[in-house]
């Protein structure tokens, strides 16, 4: 199931929302990455910190920092307006007071020093400008503030089945990239442009190394199975134990190299 039929079957249902963010949370080795430099960034901020989820889709993260740090001005940025209008319609049944989604193309941001951190996550990989947009991110920080980056480095593959649907995909695709990306990042790349606009890169991290291929490979074929409703329930009980310890195996572990890359900055 691709993503965009994902948000159009959750909409405005609160408790399919929670459900598919429990699931992303457990199947998405990402989501452990970036929850883990959030919190460890989040807390050194100040109370009432300004949070940006700069290209924020269905809202996972920008509602958990919400509920979690109600003193915080919570902000999320995503183009398509049908998601930021459930997204809305779901804050506000959650009494989420602190939280708002606008629809806005980050590449055209106007605001200056508003924001303690901004989230990018899996966004710059679609803007042809990616150097303007990373110096509208600086201009909306204030000093000192940090920017989280997350973007694909690689589209390494461990399963041949799963290579095979991937590569009819990329036929298809209007950049001959999958998912529509426009490039993928070294290391070198990215913190030398995040740098040339004036960041201090604080930390870069690879992900998805050799375990994390293996653990994305399995539950992504799992998720282009034409029965994925009926197997998922399956693989989540005899499956996704062995994926986890493979996610964890990747998650402490140092890799020198990966299918993604996340990198911290301050301004």
């Amino acid at each position: 199931m691709r993503f965009d039929e994902l948000t159009r079957l959750v909409g405005k249902r609160i408790f399919l929302r929670h459900l598919v963010f429990i699931l992303v949370r457990m199947t998405t080795l990402r989501e452990w990455y970036l929850c883990s430099v959030l919190k460890k960034e989040l807390n050194k901020g100040p109370q009432n910190f300004s949070f940006l989820d700069a290209g924020c889709g269905m809202g996972q993260f920008a509602f958990r920092i919400a509920k979690k740090y109600p003193s915080a001005n919570v902000t999320g940025f995503e183009q398509m307006i049908q998601r930021v209008q459930d997204n809305n319609h779901v804050a506000a049944r959650m009494g989420l007071k602190n939280l708002e989604f606008y629809s806005r193309d980050i590449s055209q941001l106007t605001e200056k020093n508003r924001y303690h951190f901004i989230l990018c996550n899996s966004v710059l990989e679609h803007i042809k400008d990616d150097i303007k947009t990373l110096e509208k991110l600086y201009d909306a920080l204030y000093e000192k503030g940090i920017l989280i980056i997350y973007v694909p480095s690689q589209e390494k593959r461990v399963l041949y089945a799963l290579k095979r649907i991937q590569d009819r995909q990329i036929l298809e695709s209007k950049t001959g990239k999958l998912h529509d990306h426009i490039r993928y990042y070294s290391k070198e790349e990215l913190v030398s442009k995040a740098v040339s606009v004036g960041f201090e890169c604080l930390q870069s991290t690879s992900t998805y190394g050799r375990y994390g291929r293996w653990s994305y490979d399995l539950v992504t074929l799992v998720q282009y199975h034409r029965y994925v409703r009926w197997l998922f329930p399956l693989y989540l009980i005899f499956l996704h134990p062995i994926v986890m310890i493979l996610m964890w195996l990747d998650f402490i572990q140092y890799n020198k190299e990966g299918n993604g890359l996340m990198l911290v900055c301050q301004k």
